[in-house]
Formats: C-alpha cells, sequence, structure tokens
C-alpha cells in the first residue's frame, strides 16, 4: 500500500498516512477512468468523510464543510449520518473522539 497507493505525512506533529494523489490534476489513485471511486464500498473513513471535517473541542467534535477542499460546486444538503454511512455512527463517533484525544494524551506523555 504504502509504494502504490498511499503516502505519509505530517499533520499537527503526527506522521499520518493520506491516499497518494496521480496525475496531471493530482487524483487519487482509486479512481477508475470516469473519474468515479473504484473501491467505494471499503473506502478508508478519511473517504467517506470528505469534504467534511472535525473540528475538535471541549472533549468532543463537531463536524464542519470544507468548501474550499472540494471543487463540486451543486451541493444539496444531506445529513451527516447519511454521509459516512456507516453502521452504528454513535459508535463511530465515540471510538473517533475516544482516539483522537488518547492520542492527544500519548502526544503530551511523549513531548
Amino acid at each position: 500500500l504504502l509504494q502504490e497507493c498511499l503516502e505519509l505525512g505530517v499533520s499537527d506533529g503526527n506522521v499520518l498516512p493520506h491516499l497518494r494523489m496521480t496525475g496531471e490534476k493530482e487524483q487519487c489513485v482509486f479512481l477508475n477512468k470516469e473519474g468515479r471511486c473504484s473501491i467505494h464500498a471499503v473506502r478508508p473513513g478519511f473517504c467517506r468523510l470528505f469534504p467534511l471535517g472535525r473540528l475538535y473541542e471541549d472533549g468532543g467534535f463537531k463536524y464542519i464543510l470544507q468548501i474550499h477542499e472540494c471543487p463540486k460546486t451543486n451541493r444539496s444538503k444531506i445529513k451527516v449520518k447519511k454521509w459516512i454511512d456507516t453502521p452504528d455512527l454513535k459508535n463511530y463517533e465515540k471510538f473517533v473522539n475516544d482516539w483522537h484525544y488518547f492520542l492527544l494524551d500519548v502526544q503530551e506523555v511523549l513531548y
């Protein structure tokens, strides 16, 4: 995966994997010739979220729409639960939140 599909980047002092962008348009390696996701049914969490982001504060997080990250102009309203399309959204959100704050605690201990 690291050789062909992923690359590592540093974000907030953490080394994180990102999908590799390739070609003239710097597109995801998993887009097919029609520009559609070829792994949609099993796409990673950060793909499910895009172009949403998370703003962490006060021990929790809120979803935000990153309007400058996605060139699509004809957007319609859709509920986060339907957008993310993952079973048991509350459990998923609890895991994401717990993991985020766990990493912050580990980072604090290491520094």
